[in-house]
């Protein structure tokens, strides 16, 4: 027998079963869906901060990127169509795995896109310092 609560990972229904919970509860403090197993951290947040909405972590990371590539703009840093996308598909991973390393990029969707040498030739050496603060500011 499973019990009511648990979480399987490779099944995203189960989070989204707690999610709806929590909603049902206060639905005054729930905004957005789940959509995967990092939207937990939501749940965990409002559970030792009660005034704290619960939101999904994609949703979060998604205002903080907006936020950063807003005071890179202001800073006079200005990225290209094809840095965008690599950055924009840096977000979203950081969305699922609350983290990016240089490993990452040779899994998809990275790896059909060039992969290491394609973002490297990209950013070049302030690769590493740009990774280092995208899971900073974005995973906080």
């Amino acid at each position: 027998m499973i019990a009511p609560f648990h979480i399987d990972p490779a099944q995203p229904a189960t989070v989204q079963r707690l999610w709806r919970v929590q909603e049902e509860a206060e639905p005054e403090a729930v905004k957005g869906k789940a959509q995967s197993l990092v939207d937990l951290i939501a749940l965990v947040r409002h559970a030792l901060h009660p005034d704290a909405q619960v939101v999904p972590l994609a949703e979060e990371i998604d205002q903080r990127y907006r936020d950063w590539l807003a005071e890179q703009d202001a800073r006079g840093v200005a990225f290209s169509y094809e840095q965008r996308e690599w950055l924009d598909m840096i977000r979203d991973h950081i969305a699922t795995s609350l983290a990016i390393e240089r490993e990452d990029f040779d899994d998809a969707p990275f790896a059909q896109k060039g992969g290491l040498g394609k973002v490297y030739a990209l950013f070049g050496a302030t690769l590493d310092p740009l990774l280092l603060e995208l899971n900073e500011r974005l995973a906080a």
